[in-house]
């Protein structure tokens, strides 16, 4: 396969991958390649709202930042999780009994 990029981007291309150490450009798109399909992979597998599932790294950090902005912080203990672990078997409970 022959790929044609735009003057100046296939430079571009070349020094990028000699910074992050590959042998060529191709290793390094390969590795792209290679990058994007394991996340497509991942969010395939993703259980949770799409709303709630990041699909780069800058998304993640956007949602992190409106996170820590959203209010009060809270206090993460051992206690905070074992209520959280009560909470969720009881929903759970719940909906295998059939209840709301």
């Amino acid at each position: 396969m022959t790929i044609t990029f735009p003057d100046g981007v296939g430079e571009r291309i070349e020094a990028i991958a000699k910074r992050h150490g590959f042998a060529s450009a191709a290793e390094y798109l390969m590795s792209l390649v290679e990058e994007a399909e394991i996340e497509a992979a991942a969010r395939a597998d993703a259980t949770g709202p799409s709303s709630l599932t990041p699909r780069n790294r800058e998304e993640l950090e956007k949602m992190l930042d409106e996170s820590v902005a959203s209010g009060p912080s809270i206090r993460v203990t051992p206690e905070f999780w074992e209520e959280r672990r009560r909470a969720l078997e009881e929903r759970m409970v719940k909906r295998r009994d059939g209840s709301p």
